[in-house]
């Protein structure tokens, strides 16, 4: 069998609107396997989250079980100091989203 949990994604939202401690340009949010933004872009409130490709080093890195922090380029092509940490979420058995 299969088995399903539904997250309430309003306490998800909460958690990635937190911008504590992350200035002017920080953000958190969910990328699918497929490297696709799976939650709302605080930069692009009017762009369906699917539409935006999030393949970057510090995703890929998450992807690869690789956590850190470096410099490099966001998805919307900005450079900076980046925290890389991996949070799988298994949705569904071929389907994993990081944090």
């Amino acid at each position: 069998g299969t088995m399903i949990k539904v997250f309430d994604y309003n306490k998800i939202k909460r958690i990635l609107l937190e911008r504590t401690g992350m200035g002017e340009s920080g953000e958190s949010y969910l990328v699918g396997d497929d490297f696709r933004m799976r939650s709302q872009s605080r930069f692009y409130p009017n762009k369906t989250p699917y539409t935006i490709a999030v393949k970057t080093k510090g995703v890929a890195n998450a992807f690869k079980g690789i956590n850190g922090r470096g410099v490099f380029e966001d998805y919307r092509e900005a450079g900076g100091l980046f925290l890389c940490k991996r949070r799988t979420i298994k949705v569904a058995a071929r389907h994993r989203h990081c944090l």
